[in-house]
């Protein structure tokens, strides 16, 4: 199945599937293994450019950002989730 189509799927209004919360935790993993990353270089581009100084990462930084930017991006995609969860889509397609 797609992502995002079981969204339509007879479930109690409000309920979160376990397949969108796979879907939710794959989207969250694909954006916080390149989110580190790219901020990593653009930081240590603008500490050259601007100040002159050569940055280097700590063993800790690059957990401690992953776990914060995963538990960002899951806490911000589960909230959609519950809003489509709620359509009732019987009501939309008759209009009402």
């Amino acid at each position: 199945m797609k992502p995002g189509a079981h969204v339509l799927l007879a479930e109690p209004a409000g309920h979160v599937t376990a397949p969108q919360f796979e879907d939710t935790l794959g989207f969250a993993a694909r954006a916080d293994g390149l989110g580190p990353h790219v901020g990593l270089a653009l930081a240590r581009g603008l500490a050259e450019r601007l100040f002159h100084v050569s940055l280097s990462p700590t063993w800790w930084t690059l957990p401690a950002v992953a776990f914060a930017g995963m538990a960002l991006a899951v806490t911000a995609t589960m909230v959609p989730v519950r809003i489509v969860r709620r359509v009732q889509p019987a009501t939309v397609l008759k209009g009402e």
